[in-house]
């Protein structure tokens, strides 16, 4: 009976140590792609972004009992970003960091901090774009399952991607 007992708290405790080492975050390289946007939707001309340094890590945290999934994307990203009708290019570090959290309706919460970008509007979203910008400071935007951008707030300085691409 003794050795029964000693089994089943031995099974509990490998059970609880599972548990625990499944609900740790996980990591994993962010691997920013390159985009572009058509002309009118963020800028009046397409817009193009390439990494030429992505050494950003995102952790994903277990949901949440809610069903929230939080991630922190962190590490240095520079970015080129070119007006594809000229040709005309800056380089721009826009390291962060970003914190996510991607709710079980399928919208976000995203809250970008330091030196992050391009912030993007399109003529769906509130504020209307077209409008491109690199924030010094703090964004926070909520974004909703049909993709539309919600400016909730922002502070420090802002960079008219748009205008210094013209």
């Amino acid at each position: 009976m003794r050795l029964l007992t000693v089994c089943f708290a031995l099974t509990l405790a490998l059970l609880s140590t599972t548990t625990l080492l499944a609900q740790k975050p996980t990591r994993m390289l962010t691997n920013s792609q390159p985009f572009t946007i058509d002309a009118g939707l963020a800028c009046a001309f397409p817009l193009h972004g390439e990494p030429l340094i992505d050494q950003e890590v995102t952790k994903t945290f277990p949901p949440e009992p809610n069903g929230d999934v939080k991630q922190i994307v962190t590490g240095r990203l520079v970015f080129e970003l070119s007006n594809l009708d000229t040709g005309k290019s800056l380089v721009v570090n826009i390291s962060g960091p970003g914190f996510f959290v991607f709710h079980p309706d399928g919208s976000i919460s995203a809250d970008f901090g330091g030196r992050s970008g391009p912030v993007t509007f399109f003529p769906t979203d509130i504020p209307p774009g077209p409008k491109a910008f690199i924030n010094s400071g703090r964004v926070v935007v909520d974004i909703t399952p049909t993709g539309q951008i919600i400016l909730v707030s922002q502070s420090g300085h802002e960079e008219d991607v748009c205008a210094a691409l013209s």
